[in-house]
C-alpha cells in the first residue's frame, strides 16, 4: 500500500513538473525574444503569464502533496488528527484581546496569478493556534478593527510599498479571519485599515482587536509616518 501511494505521488509530481516546466520555459523563451526586440509591452505580457504559471505550479504541487498526506492518513500510517506539516510563514500571537499575525515578508502585489496560498497559510496557522490554545470560535463577539501594518526597510525607500485598498491578498486574509475569529466581514462586524510603517526590515503584520482597543491603539501608537 505504501509503495502504491508513493508511486502515485511520484506520478503526480512528475506530471506537474513536466507540464508547468514546459509552459514556464515557453514563456522564458518569449521573454528572451521580447528583450532582444526591446518590446516592453511584450515583456510585461509574458512576465504576467510567467507569474500566473508559477502560481498555478505552486498550487498544483500543494494539492498533490495534500492528497498524498491524506492518503497516508487513510492508510493508517499517520494519526488521523495529525495536522499537515507546514512552513512557519505565518505566526499567530494572542496578546490580551488582540490577535497578531506576522508574515515572513511584506504582502505581495497581485500579478495576475493566484494568491490563494495566503488563504491556506493563514487558515492553517490560525486553526493551529485555536487548537493549541483552545481559543473560542469566534474569538471576537464584538465589532473589530483589522489593521494591516506593512513594515518596510527605510533604506529601500517607500514607493514600491505603496498599496491599493482592494488587493485580493487582503480578501484572502480577511475571509479567513472572518470565518475563524470574528462574527463576519461586513461593516457591522469590522473596519479595516492599511498603514505603511517604516522599519529595518520588510514584513506585514495584521492586528485584529475590538474597536475599544483600536481607539487606544491609535492614541498610543506613534503614527506620524502616516503622512509620508
Amino acid at each position: 500500500m505504501q509503495k502504491e501511494i508513493g508511486e502515485m505521488l511520484k506520478q503526480s509530481l512528475t506530471r506537474i513538473l513536466n507540464l508547468r516546466g514546459e509552459r514556464i520555459n515557453d514563456r522564458l523563451a518569449l521573454i528572451d525574444t521580447a528583450l532582444q526586440n526591446a518590446d516592453p509591452q511584450a515583456i510585461y505580457r509574458y512576465l504576467f503569464e510567467l507569474s500566473r504559471q508559477a502560481e498555478i505550479f505552486c498550487k498544483e504541487m500543494r494539492e498533490a502533496m495534500t492528497t498524498f498526506y491524506n492518503d497516508l492518513q487513510l492508510a493508517g500510517i499517520f494519526h488521523p488528527l495529525l495536522p499537515y506539516p507546514l512552513t512557519d510563514d505565518v505566526t499567530v500571537l494572542v496578546e490580551g484581546n488582540c490577535l497578531k499575525l506576522k508574515f515572513g515578508a511584506i504582502l505581495p502585489f497581485s500579478a495576475g496569478g493566484s494568491a490563494y496560498y495566503l488563504h491556506e497559510h493563514v487558515r492553517n496557522a490560525l486553526e493551529r493556534t485555536i487548537r493549541e490554545r483552545k481559543l473560542p470560535r469566534p474569538f471576537f463577539n464584538e465589532r473589530c478593527a483589522v489593521v494591516f501594518l506593512h513594515h518596510y526597510a527605510i533604506a529601500k525607500g517607500i514607493v514600491r510599498f505603496l498599496r491599493d485598498y482592494d488587493n485580493v491578498e487582503h480578501r484572502c486574509i480577511t475571509n479567513v479571519l472572518a470565518s475563524l475569529s470574528m462574527c463576519g466581514d461586513g461593516p457591522q462586524c469590522m473596519i479595516a485599515l492599511d498603514i505603511l510603517a517604516p522599519d529595518n526590515q520588510d514584513f506585514t503584520e495584521v492586528r485584529i482587536m475590538p474597536i475599544s482597543d483600536f481607539k487606544q491603539f491609535v492614541a498610543s501608537e506613534n503614527l506620524d509616518y502616516i503622512s509620508l
